[in-house]
């Protein structure tokens, strides 16, 4: 993928909504290219993140509730730089 395609990947997502506590992060995206939308956990405490993609109509119940739409097959990372 050359640069130019990679800036305008990244700058196609939109930051809908953040919210942090006790370590954890969360990220509500939307991708204006595609309609996608994608939430992003980040556990700095255990240093792990994974992400969700919802549907529309679930989206803001999965940003508030992420741990309970979260598929136990999901890709979870794990990153000891992650951690504090």
């Amino acid at each position: 993928m050359n640069e130019n395609a990679t800036q305008e990947r990244r700058s196609s997502n939109r930051e809908l909504s953040r919210r942090a506590n006790a370590g954890i992060e969360v990220v509500l995206l939307w991708c204006e290219t595609t309609g996608k939308l994608t939430v992003c956990v980040s556990d700095q405490l255990e240093g792990t993140y994974f992400e969700l993609h919802p549907p529309p109509e679930l989206a803001l119940e999965a940003f508030h509730h992420p741990y309970s739409y979260a598929d136990k097959g999901l890709p979870y990372y794990e990153d000891a730089r992650l951690a504090a």
